[in-house]
């Protein structure tokens, strides 16, 4: 394992090599996939599973603002989350709307605008592949990725907002998620204690292992179940035996 010890400000003091029996990665789905799959284009862990950075997904995020003349949202907005409402009674679209607040604006702007959420079950699947020329992991999503899932929480989000309030959808301005999934799924690159196959000593324990959603759910949660679990599993069967 190459490292930088870096100082508060991000540059490097010290270049190390680091040999171990095991590695965790618990570097956010992102960054997991990254050095994945910079290990496997680089050759320096040959043979990872082929469906290494497939089943990337949103989690169904909808990020939007939500501006209305006739509410006070408070010039500090409580949070992270204020209220939220879900509609779960078709598993195929799924889907939670919450408020999350915004950090206080200048000239008193916050009282009238806040943020609106959705996220939810989505069919849409995207991958991470590497990109040899910029020497990074680069999503591929498809554009109608969310479509579906996507009409139906703007459906829900006018109806809170009301006919007084709007909201416009950010996500259509800057494509961003706050919850990526993917890339290391379980049943594909890891089992369900995050070892990847084929890899003895190397775990996944992040939210790479999620296939793309958690069931209308912020994933935090569900990742923290997922991974006390694998850790429970680790230390029974492959602590000490690595060596």
């Amino acid at each position: 394992m190459h490292v930088d010890r870096i100082d508060e400000t991000g540059t490097s003091q010290e270049k190390k090599i680091i040999t171990t029996p095991a590695l965790v990665l618990a570097a956010g789905t992102q960054n997991t996939n990254r050095l994945l799959l910079r290990a496997r284009a680089h050759d320096t862990i040959p043979d990872l599973p082929d469906a290494l950075g497939e089943n990337w997904v949103t989690n169904g995020d909808r990020i939007c603002t939500w501006v209305s003349p006739v509410e006070d949202f408070g010039p500090v907005q409580g949070g992270p989350v204020v209220f939220g409402t879900k509609d779960w009674a078709d598993p195929a679209s799924a889907n939670t709307i919450i408020q999350a607040s915004l950090p206080p604006l200048p000239l008193g702007l916050g009282r009238t605008v806040t943020m609106i959420v959705g996220y939810g079950v989505s069919a849409g699947r995207g991958r991470v592949t590497w990109d040899p020329v910029r020497q990074e992991g680069v999503v591929q999503w498809p554009l109608d990725g969310d479509a579906p899932l996507t009409a139906r929480s703007h459906e829900r989000m006018a109806r809170t907002t009301g006919v007084r309030g709007t909201f416009v959808d950010t996500t259509y301005v800057v494509p961003t998620t706050w919850h990526p999934l993917g890339g290391a799924c379980i049943g594909t690159v890891c089992d369900v204690a995050g070892r990847v196959q084929g890899q003895r000593g190397l775990y996944v324990l992040d939210g790479s292992l999620m296939p793309g959603t958690t069931a209308a759910c912020n994933p935090s949660m569900t990742i923290a179940a997922v991974v006390e679990r694998a850790t429970d599993d680790l230390i029974a069967q492959d602590v000490g035996t690595l060596i």
